[in-house]
This record gives C-alpha cells, sequence and structure tokens, in this order.
C-alpha cells in the first residue's frame, strides 16, 4: 500500500495483506490516510458494514 503521509507497521500491513483485493483496491484509491492497524480495522468493519445494508 502506497502511503506519502505515513508508514505502516508490520502488524499494519500484515492486515492490509489480508484484506480482499477489492478492498485493498478501494483503500489506495480513495487516497485515505490510514497508518495504523486500528485505523485499517475501522475503515475495513465500516466498508463491510455498508456493503450489508445494500444487499435486499
Amino acid at each position: 500500500m502506497k502511503n506519502a503521509n505515513c508508514g505502516l507497521d508490520p502488524q499494519a500491513k500484515a492486515y492490509f495483506n489480508s484484506l480482499p483485493a477489492l478492498l485493498q483496491e478501494q483503500i489506495v484509491e480513495s487516497g485515505v490516510k490510514l497508518c495504523t492497524k486500528e485505523e485499517l480495522e475501522a475503515y475495513a468493519k465500516n466498508a463491510l458494514n455498508g456493503l450489508e445494508t445494500q444487499k435486499p
């Protein structure tokens, strides 16, 4: 994951790499600044909850 504003620690990198490719792409393309595993987890949780609410 490229992020000029901060470097990911090993835990955050491992978590990012464990996410589905589509979610990884969404994070990278959004340009959002996520520097920690906790920030990535919160983003992923919100993104996945958003998908759940869109189901018929």
